[in-house]
């Protein structure tokens, strides 16, 4: 119990120091925060962060560049997940992320190759009290209604409109090019 305050305390002490510093935009609200140790931010080219009532266990990581990256209140994020945000994406109130999720707004360009800083960009939005299992994985343009439940280890590729529960059935690779 003592470790897990004393972790929260550092988290909080790192986030301020994180808001006092940054030129980005930070808004962050402690009141009903809890961050566990190992939260990494990364704001870049005006990028900005608001957050409410943030949950995280450890080696969470957030990177903002030039996006805007919106945690509604009430959101879980569990060990290890990270959000790559170059555009934007939202996340809705009371929903929790497994572990190892991993949500990308963006896609390397490819024309005859990749492209090491070239992107195309597409929102990301999460909706209300939704459940994104363990390992699942949100590409760019995807659109998530509320009281969603994504199986773990999905690969989430196109919107889903109505509430239930999805899940991969087939782990083939096809080549699609």
């Amino acid at each position: 119990m003592l470790l897990k305050l004393i972790s929260c305390f550092w988290g909080f002490v790192y986030i301020f120091f994180i808001s006092l510093f940054s030129r980005n935009k930070f808004v962050i609200s402690l009141l009903r925060s809890k961050i566990e140790l190992g939260l990494r931010i990364r704001i870049t080219n005006n990028g900005r962060l608001h957050c409410k009532g943030l949950t995280t266990r450890g080696n969470v990581s957030l990177l903002v560049d030039q996006g805007l990256l919106e945690i509604a209140d009430g959101v879980f994020i569990n060990a290890g997940s990270s959000i790559n945000c170059l555009q934007s994406v939202k996340i809705g109130s009371n929903t929790l992320l497994g572990q190892n999720v991993q949500i990308f707004d963006h896609d390397h360009f490819y024309q005859a190759g990749v492209h090491k800083n070239q992107f195309v960009k597409s929102s990301v939005s999460i909706g209300k009290r939704c459940w994104i299992g363990a390992n699942a994985v949100i590409l760019k343009g995807v659109h998530i209604a509320d009281d969603v439940v994504v199986g773990a280890g999905t690969i989430v590729t196109k919107d889903i409109e109505s509430s239930g529960i999805y899940v991969s059935i087939k782990p083939a690779i096809v080549k699609i090019k």
